[in-house]
């Protein structure tokens, strides 16, 4: 049979119980389970007798939190214990609070984000990790710059992805090849591809696709540069279409 104790009278009871009978620790509580009855355990006597009891005010909560003015539980339940995350503001440290709504979680699905910023090794420092979210295309068939890409206002763009489609009907004056690069508003980025070109088409069936993948992408050098493929030749027909993606910064 269990004897009830309350939280109080179980840690007067057994603040200095316990002792050592032939090099053995009597008296001393061993915590079993807790249910809705309360929290039970049970201490051994000097005779070897084992005796059982319950602190019947530590149970599995079963009543509602208290809430404190900032929505977190002030008084916790045996089965509530919990950890609170705390962030520096300035001088002080303040307890970080349920977010209502992000991303399209609802007020039901309350929660504390964690956000992770993966970065990647560019040879000297390590650059946040992007993922394209701008996509521009053009065509392009007259000797020189073409636009590809106007960013916002006081952005960069990033050249992270692109792929270029040379139709089977482009073609030049004279055969030859055609070299393509791309510029950050007349200046080359490092990037170019040579493709020969008859001078008379063949089919529309000789298409010819390059994809480019660019990892984390070229920067632009000042805001408000513009995106530039150039043709170092003028098609005589056909033309040649880009397609890009990446950021602005």
């Amino acid at each position: 049979m269990e004897q009830s104790f309350t939280y109080a009278q179980f840690r007067q009871a057994f603040a200095r119980k316990f002792q050592l009978v032939a090099g053995k620790r009597v008296g001393q509580p061993v915590v079993l389970s807790t249910d809705s009855a309360g929290t039970h355990f049970f201490w051994e006597a000097a005779d070897g007798t084992r005796n059982y009891g319950v602190i019947s005010d530590l149970a599995w909560g079963t009543a509602a939190e208290t809430l404190g003015a900032d929505g977190l539980a002030t008084t916790l339940l045996a089965r509530n214990e919990r950890a609170f995350l705390y962030v520096l503001a300035g001088t002080t440290w303040s307890r970080v609070t349920n977010i209502a709504a992000l991303d399209a979680l609802g007020a039901s699905q309350r929660g504390i984000p964690v956000m992770t910023l993966p970065e990647i090794y560019n040879g000297a420092t390590f650059d946040r990790l992007r993922t394209p979210n701008v996509f521009k295309t053009a065509d392009a068939s007259a000797a020189g710059n073409t636009t590809v890409w106007t960013p916002a206002a006081g952005k960069k763009f990033r050249l992270m992805k692109l792929l270029l489609s040379i139709d089977g009907t482009a073609t030049l004056a004279v055969a030859g090849s055609e070299l393509i690069t791309f510029n950050d508003s007349g200046t080359a980025i490092g990037v170019g591809f040579r493709v020969a070109l008859a001078a008379a088409a063949v089919t529309s069936d000789t298409d010819v696709v390059i994809p480019y993948d660019m990892g984390n992408g070229y920067l632009s050098s000042a805001a408000d540069n513009l995106l530039q493929i150039n043709l170092g030749t003028a098609l005589n027909a056909g033309n040649i279409r880009v397609s890009v993606m990446g950021t602005e910064e």
